[in-house]
């Protein structure tokens, strides 16, 4: 903590603590300039009896004098505007006792020793001595600036372009005017917008900050942050670590270079892009836009949504939980899982995806990419997928239901698990068959692709294969069995 000392009356001097940096600062430039005032013989030093409301300030006598008022009593005080520019108080509270300040426009507040309460100052420095403070900037105080000290304080601003710093302790800020900024470094501080925009800055541990039905900007720099969007447009920065973010019915705008960050998102569209480590990134309604960092990054999907992830070089984890994804792969693996009626987009030259269907009806496309893939049909048995590989090498797995499975371009496996088949009886298709490709059945016996080969049923410019529990294999564009010789091996 530092002190600060101000003139007092009849040559004595007043001294306060401040444990915040941001209020050591403005309470010594307040300091500065009583002292300077004093040595140049400008400054006029007044004192009111308690509860009694001072006189109006009398006129400065020179550029730089200064109007110093001292409250030593408890009480409720109106202090009155300046006569002419520049000689509003300086108001310096010197007492134990609880205080109320009414304050005129351009007022400016140092100190307090006890409980206090201001309102409408210009600039207010509280300092430790005066305990848990409420204070609010009004509406006719634009560009006000407020420091609580490191008490349970409760501060808020009401103008246009206000700024209000927290201290150390457990504090509620409240942003209810236009642009205005708030600050926190607190533990366990609130922080509340309205419906005008506004800047957070946290810096705090488990700050929670509502933006409000305007929106704003958040720049988390804090420990276990919980931020809540709004209707209106958010855009948050993180760099802490261990943040939650939920999104609401506005576009929420993501850059998270923090640690651990967890995103959820809302009915709006939101953009992320993750240069941090392990964000774990759950989407509602909305579409999401999705760009991937030198980390894994875990992504789900959202029903009915159209989403876009760009995966980086850490990769990317994304489940699909129904919505419509386009995934542009990177220097990192991509890890797909399935879901119900989803429909995913993948295109890479890079690194590979691994993808694996659940339950219901599914579509991988990966028609764009020129890279290895591996792509697994879902376990339920009444599902239809559709798996579609791209110009590389694909390694494709029939599920429990019955798949339509189109290689590419590329040379590719078509691999039949017996006991992932499941003795389902279903039907599963190969579209596009060459003399590149492989089928490999496991689990059937070494004999079973002959036997299939041998029983095999040509009809209508297919060729279909039956295995021992009655799983089918309906290669397309075939008319005999030719070109599956010597390219199905099963044990």
């Amino acid at each position: 903590m530092a002190s600060v000392t101000v003139p007092g009356t009849n040559g004595s001097t007043i001294t306060h603590t401040y444990g915040k940096q941001f209020n050591q600062i403005l309470a010594q430039q307040i300091s500065n300039a009583l002292a300077a005032a004093n040595s140049a013989h400008d400054l006029t030093i007044t004192s009111t009896a308690g509860g009694v409301s001072p006189p109006v300030p009398p006129a400065v006598s020179a550029p730089g004098g200064i109007n110093e008022l001292i409250i030593s009593s408890g009480g409720d005080y109106t202090i009155p505007a300046g006569q002419s520019p520049g000689s509003d108080y300086v108001v310096v509270l010197n007492s134990t006792s609880p205080v109320t300040i009414n304050g005129a426009p351009n007022t400016t507040i140092l100190g307090g020793s006890g409980p206090t309460t201001i309102i409408d100052p210009a600039v207010v420095a509280i300092a430790e001595e005066a305990g848990s403070a409420i204070a609010n900037l009004t509406i006719s105080d634009p560009g006000a600036v407020l420091a609580g000290n490191n008490s349970n304080d409760q501060l808020a601003a009401f103008g246009a372009n206000q700024s209000i710093a927290g201290g150390s302790g457990a504090n509620n800020l409240f942003a209810l005017g236009t642009g205005d900024t708030i600050s926190s470094s607190g533990l366990r501080d609130t922080l509340s917008g309205s419906t005008s925009g506004a800047t957070f800055l946290t810096a705090g541990t488990n700050d929670l900050v509502f933006v409000g039905a305007g929106g704003g900007t958040v720049i988390d720099t804090g420990m276990l942050s919980t931020i809540v969007g709004a209707a209106g447009a958010v855009n948050v920065t993180t760099g802490g670590s261990k943040g939650v973010l939920f999104g609401r019915a506005g576009a929420m705008s993501v850059l998270d270079s923090g640690t651990g960050t967890t995103i959820v998102g809302g009915q709006g569209p939101a953009t992320v892009t993750a240069t941090g480590s392990g964000e774990l990134l759950g989407q509602q309604s909305g579409s999401l836009d999705f760009i991937g960092g030198a980390s894994a990054s875990t992504v789900f999907g959202s029903p009915g949504a159209l989403s876009t992830i760009t995966a980086g070089s850490g990769g990317v984890w994304y489940t699909n939980l129904g919505d419509n994804t386009t995934i542009f792969g990177g220097s990192g693996t991509a890890t797909l899982f399935g879901g119900p009626g989803g429909v995913v987009n993948y295109s890479g030259s890079i690194a590979g995806a691994q993808y694996e269907a659940l339950a219901g009806n599914e579509t991988l496309n990966a028609a764009g990419s020129s890279t290895s893939n591996l792509i697994v049909g879902g376990s339920d048995p009444t599902g239809h997928d559709m798996l579609i590989g791209g110009s590389g090498a694909d390694t494709m797995i029939a599920g429990s239901g019955s798949d339509t499975m189109t290689g590419g371009a590329g040379n590719n496996d078509f691999v039949f698990f017996k006991n992932f088949t499941a003795a389902s009886g279903n039907t599963d298709i190969i579209t596009d068959f060459t003399n590149n490709d492989v089928v490999l059945l496991s689990g059937y016996g070494a004999n079973q692709a002959g036997i299939s080969l041998a029983t095999a049923v040509t009809s209508g410019g297919s060729v279909t294969l039956t295995l021992s529990d009655n799983t089918k294999i309906t290669f397309l564009g075939l008319d005999s069995t030719g070109p599956l010789v010597n390219h199905i091996a099963s044990a």
